[in-house]
């Protein structure tokens, strides 16, 4: 497992103090997940803004070779389980940071014209990638969340790139790194089993002394008024999960977790698949640990719940995956938040803009559609940013 080293990213930190090792990680992830995106989809302009020119080049040849073949490729049930820096670099001519994703998929092909299995598996593996991002020197970091929030990094206009890759208002070239990072170099790895926070050197606190800071800096935080957030989150995200349609959880959820499920959910649209839940009771939800970064508070918590978990195809309605008998599981999931934000009487679940008081409208990327902003990042209230199974968790 990759060890962190505070004196990697000083160079950058020195020369840029907006940058964020916490907020580039979530970045890297976004890029990550955008880009699997549009990998599955085929879809080679939807990138084309996260990579460097002859990264994109060399990726979109990969995907018409694909497209050519009929070959649909899938990550079925993609989750990114952590990142680590690896290496960091500032040069003369500009900055790098290599980063180490661990994730789980089942990473098949299938036949565009027929739904056939072509090569690949359908049982989860855990997997690993080696990214490079890079941006030239004299490049700070983007406050307004840049290419991966959909937005120009140099004007802030809706992220929209014209046949040479220029931003459709201001012509700024995305990907020469000028203005954002971009990804440099892309290598498969191995699964390595990387923590975030450990990745990050962060203070992980057991639940006791973690609520009792967390109460220190807001007085009116309260553990059970949080749990009762907790459970409200978890059976809108497995109602919204059963039903293929994540629009009633969408606050609930950081950007990274919608991104992630959004794409689960499409492919179980596409391969006729129905999740069931029958008779799902949250029996539990205990805080583990309470994670303190420069950035973001994490309060992670078990929870255990009984049901019956079983797919269905939709089109004849039989049992494929699963079984109707009922049995118990736990997760682990973690709820984040910025550091210093306050409890309010408001939340996210009043379905308000905790910042222009519309109705709560929320575009891909967690943003108030109205005021744009953002919502869920985590800088108004808790959200739901990682889940991960028993058998995985550290």
């Amino acid at each position: 497992m990759p060890r962190y080293d505070s004196a990697l990213l000083q160079p950058i930190l020195a020369s840029d103090p907006g940058f964020v090792p916490e907020t580039f990680l979530q970045k890297a992830q976004m890029a990550f997940l955008l880009t699997q995106r549009a990998y599955q989809d085929r879809n080679v302009h939807a990138a084309r803004a996260f990579l460097a020119a002859p990264v994109w080049r060399s990726w979109s040849e990969q995907v018409n070779y694909l497209l050519e073949q009929h070959q649909r490729p899938i990550l079925e049930n993609l989750n990114v389980r952590g990142l680590a820096v690896t290496d960091a670099r500032a040069e003369e001519s500009g900055q790098s940071v290599t980063v180490h994703l661990d994730y789980v998929a089942a990473v098949h092909f299938n036949d565009d014209r027929d739904g056939k299995l072509i090569s690949g598996s359908e049982e989860d593996a855990r997997l690993g990638e080696d990214w490079t991002f890079w941006r030239a020197a004299g490049t700070l970091t983007v406050q307004d969340g840049g290419a991966t929030a959909s937005k120009c990094p140099n004007c802030g206009g809706l992220l929209k790139l014209n046949d040479d890759g220029k931003c459709d208002y201001c012509g700024a070239e995305i990907q020469s790194g000028s203005y954002d990072w971009v990804v440099t170099d892309m290598q498969r790895s191995s699964f390595q089993g990387v923590s975030t926070a450990q990745g990050l050197g962060l203070d992980e606190l057991d639940p006791e002394r973690g609520l009792a800071a967390i109460q220190a800096t807001d007085p009116a935080f309260e553990f059970e008024e949080f749990k009762g957030r907790g459970q409200q989150a978890f059976y809108s995200l497995q109602e919204a999960w059963q039903a293929r349609d994540l629009n009633s959880s969408r606050p609930f959820m950081s950007p990274g977790l919608y991104l992630g499920w959004s794409s689960q959910v499409q492919q179980l649209i596409e391969l006729h698949k129905i999740n069931k839940l029958d008779g799902l009771q949250l029996e539990e939800l205990i805080p583990i640990k309470v994670t303190h970064g420069q950035a973001f508070d994490d309060i992670t918590v078990r929870v255990t719940a009984t049901c019956a978990d079983y797919e269905v195809d939709e089109r004849t309605g039989k049992v494929i995956f699963g079984s109707h008998s009922p049995s118990r599981f736990s997760e682990f999931w973690t709820f984040q938040r910025g550091r210093g934000v306050q409890t309010t009487s408001r939340s996210l679940q009043d379905r308000v803009c905790p910042n222009c008081g519309a109705p709560l409208e929320l575009n891909q990327v967690g943003e108030c559609r109205y005021c744009r902003a953002a919502v869920t990042s985590g800088r108004f209230d808790w959200v739901l940013s990682r889940i991960e199974e028993a058998d995985s968790y550290a």
